[in-house]
């Protein structure tokens, strides 16, 4: 088989209709933000072009003032949840969201994806402001509306005994954005002890992205990653990581991996992570190609690199969306990177989340590239 066959032969005939899940619990307003740099004879923005350039642009501001002009280029729905939740939900799977997407009722930026499946809202989103780059992006945020997503406001807003139904009847759950939501290890303990229990006996998985954990410290990463072992009982336990995050984890943890190419050491960390915490798998994603690790050994793919995307913010919600997409019929470790690395290439260069029919002939395009 060339490269991208094994997703495609997957992808084929696949139908999520009947299967349900539950994906929170973050909810955020995104500015997708260009930084000017100058204006041309024509009067055309020229961007600042990558994050070197804009912090030298600051450093001459040292001791003195500057102004910088912000191009907002959009307005959208944001936050790891959420962007997953709309991605899965255009592939076609039957969900519930919870999250802070409105207090009381949904926030007119998350209608779209109220309108795709069933919303419920815990509290006033966060913001993020996205300052994006050539090499990446700088995201500024106000979080301390997450502060009130906590267990008890979950369970007062569906009702414990509605919350224990629909967590049974789920076939995959993601809970995601543990660093920006002060309470989310205490919240996956109360799962544990008051949810899990009272489910029913069937194949369950579950995905967890930690999100950028610079503001963590060492002890509250490891009783997080702990808990999440404590899944094991219900799920097969899913974690998902950028290449800066399975290095904080690492860490975090005091390893540091002998491998000297690249490849070999992300694939390395995933599997030390995967063992060291009693995971079923750990991916990690660089940039260029996506790395992953379970009981049967460690993968690698390379993905559809572009050097101009249309947007980044998002990107790695999506290969997380591709990859859970992949698990969920029972792929394997290539088969699901493939589709998620596809996932998040076509994300990056439409702006828009992939259907199944759209990700299946991405797909095939992609093998002749």
């Amino acid at each position: 088989m060339t490269r991208f066959d094994n997703a495609i032969e997957l992808l084929n005939g696949a139908d999520l209709s009947h299967l349900d899940a539950i994906i929170g619990l973050d909810g955020f307003i995104d500015y997708i933000i260009r930084v000017v740099d100058s204006i041309d004879s024509d009067g055309n923005d020229i961007y600042i072009p990558d994050i070197t350039s804009f912090a030298e642009r600051i450093a001459k501001a040292a001791g003195k003032s500057t102004a910088l002009e912000l191009d907002v280029l959009q307005v959208k729905l944001g936050g790891n949840g959420p962007i997953m939740a709309n991605a899965m939900a255009n592939l076609g799977l039957h969900l519930t969201y919870i999250g802070s997407v409105g207090e009381n009722t949904v926030h007119d930026l998350f209608r779209g994806l109220a309108e795709k499946c069933n919303v419920v809202p815990i509290c006033e989103p966060a913001q993020t402001t996205a300052l994006e780059f050539s090499d990446g992006k700088l995201m500024l945020q106000q979080l301390r509306c997450l502060d009130k997503i906590t267990y008890a406001r979950i369970a007062s807003k569906l009702g414990t005994e509605n919350l224990i139904h629909i967590f049974n009847e789920a076939d995959f759950v993601a809970l995601n954005h543990w660093a920006s939501i002060p309470r989310m290890t205490q919240i996956w303990q109360e799962l544990q002890t008051k949810i899990c229990p009272k489910m029913d006996s069937k194949p369950r998985k579950i995905f967890f992205d930690l999100a950028d954990m610079e503001k963590r410290g060492d002890a509250d990463i490891l009783e997080a990653l702990q808990t999440i072992g404590g899944f094991n009982d219900y799920y097969r336990t899913q974690l998902g990581l950028n290449e800066g995050e399975s290095e904080q984890v690492c860490r975090a943890m005091g390893y540091s991996s002998s491998c000297k190419d690249h490849k070999d050491k992300v694939m390395d960390r995933a599997n030390k992570i995967r063992q060291e915490f009693n995971l079923s798998c750990v991916t990690v994603h660089p940039v260029e190609f996506a790395a992953a690790a379970d009981e049967n050994g460690c993968v690698s793919v390379d993905g559809p690199y572009t050097a101009k995307p249309l947007i980044s913010t998002g990107a790695g919600d999506h290969f997380n969306s591709g990859f859970c997409l992949g698990r969920i019929l029972d792929g394997d470790l290539e088969q699901s990177l493939q589709i998620a690395v596809a996932t998040s290439g076509y994300y990056v260069r439409t702006a828009k989340s992939p259907t199944i029919d759209e990700l299946s002939k991405f797909i095939d395009e992609l093998k002749n590239e």
